[in-house]
């Protein structure tokens, strides 16, 4: 018998669990089916006593069989804003300089509520997203700058 998957990261565990467990409801399989899968592919009753290679193995299994994970689409994020005509563009390229900075709409709603006093960034003008890119872009040269304790390069 395969040793207890506790021994990946568990987060990813947890949601290779939880795939699994969406897999089986949306394929329909029942679980005298999905118990025969387990044990006749890897030796094991539960998928709790997978590995993490083997949990992809299986989740690779369902894929096959016609699953497909959903992944949102940045625009289908909960608090994406919905900008108006003309700030369409200047909106997407703000939502990708926070992908990239790794922040979420939270940080840019509190740079313009900083910046011009407004609670949400869909509702400033295509001068002040402008505004909000430039100090974003400052932002990104400020955090890419090698310190004086750790310069580029050095380990």
């Amino acid at each position: 018998m395969s040793q207890p998957a506790s021994t990946y990261n568990a987060a990813t565990r947890k949601a290779n669990l939880a795939i699994i467990h969406v897999a089986l409801g949306k394929l329909k399989i029942k679980d005298a089916d999905y118990r025969l899968l387990l044990s006749a592919t890897f030796g094991v009753l539960s998928a709790q006593f997978l590995t993490q290679m083997q949990h992809n193995q299986l989740i690779g299994i369902f894929e096959d069989r016609g699953f497909r994970r959903f992944t949102k689409t940045p625009a289908e994020l909960p608090g994406q804003p919905k900008f108006g005509k003309g700030c369409e563009a200047m909106g997407k390229k703000v939502g990708a300089m926070l992908a990239q900075a790794g922040r979420d709409w939270a940080y840019a709603h509190g740079v313009a509520k900083r910046m011009f006093k407004c609670d949400r960034i869909e509702w400033l003008s295509g001068t002040q997203l402008h505004a909000v890119t430039s100090a974003l872009s400052i932002d990104q040269k400020r955090r890419s700058k090698p310190t004086a304790a750790h310069p580029k390069g050095a380990a």
